[in-house]
């Protein structure tokens, strides 16, 4: 199996072409930048691209020092289900 994480960027699109993810058995998709910026739209629009399979430290990573994002989790349910 490949894999690969991709960026979201700030329009919500990842920063990979889909012709290249679709070569992945698997594609986690995180926000890694501008974290205050729409970090709930830019994930839901993540969300909805069909290459995407997992979200990646949806509210930060404290082990890289991202901590806190500002995200409304609650939009998330019931349409999807965050561990």
């Amino acid at each position: 199996m490949k894999g690969v994480e991709v960026n979201i960027l700030p329009d919500g699109s990842l920063d990979y072409p889909d012709d290249l993810l679709e070569e992945f058995d698997f594609v986690v998709a995180g926000t890694h930048q501008n974290f205050r910026k729409n970090v709930t739209e830019r994930v839901l629009a993540a969300m909805d691209n069909p290459n995407a399979d997992v979200i990646a430290h949806p509210t930060g990573s404290p082990l890289s020092g991202i901590v806190g994002h500002k995200i409304d989790l609650d939009t998330f349910y019931p349409r999807f289900f965050l561990l």
